[in-house]
């Protein structure tokens, strides 16, 4: 079974809360310290996989009503700005230590803020996020 069988199985709901509850965990990971963040996501090319995947989400296609126009912005300034990012601070590579440099790059600075800050926004989203897994 491919995911397209797998999104064809699912609702609108459960891909929506599919798609935020995987989006959430990364913006969590990425509102970290460099250190913290290339250990949660494995220390590897951590900083190139945040540029390359996290913008490309499929989070804003159907929202379900549950994200404010604000948030929606948020979100999409966020990934706005980090599509926007030199490309010496997401150099791809396979070597933890070069991974955390890249996430060490000043450039990163301004996208931790901009992911604390979003955790905090949708933090309602976030909850009803988790009592929709705990329902099922």
């Amino acid at each position: 079974m491919n995911k397209d069988d797998l999104d064809n199985n699912m609702d609108e709901e459960e891909i929506f809360h599919q798609a935020y509850n995987s989006f959430i965990e990364e913006l969590n990971a990425l509102s970290q310290s460099p250190e913290i963040t290339s250990e949660l996501e494995g220390h590897y090319n951590v900083a190139y996989e945040f540029w390359y995947l996290l913008p490309n989400q499929t989070l804003l296609q159907n929202t379900q009503g549950l994200l404010t126009d604000i948030q929606v912005k948020r979100i999409k300034d966020l990934f706005n700005y980090i599509k926007q990012l030199p490309e010496e601070a997401y150099t791809w590579t396979d070597v933890a230590e070069e991974s955390l440099l890249n996430m060490q790059h000043p450039a990163w600075e301004p996208v931790r803020k901009q992911a604390k800050e979003l955790v905090i926004l949708l933090a309602p989203v976030t909850k009803l996020n988790h009592q929709y897994y705990f329902e099922l």
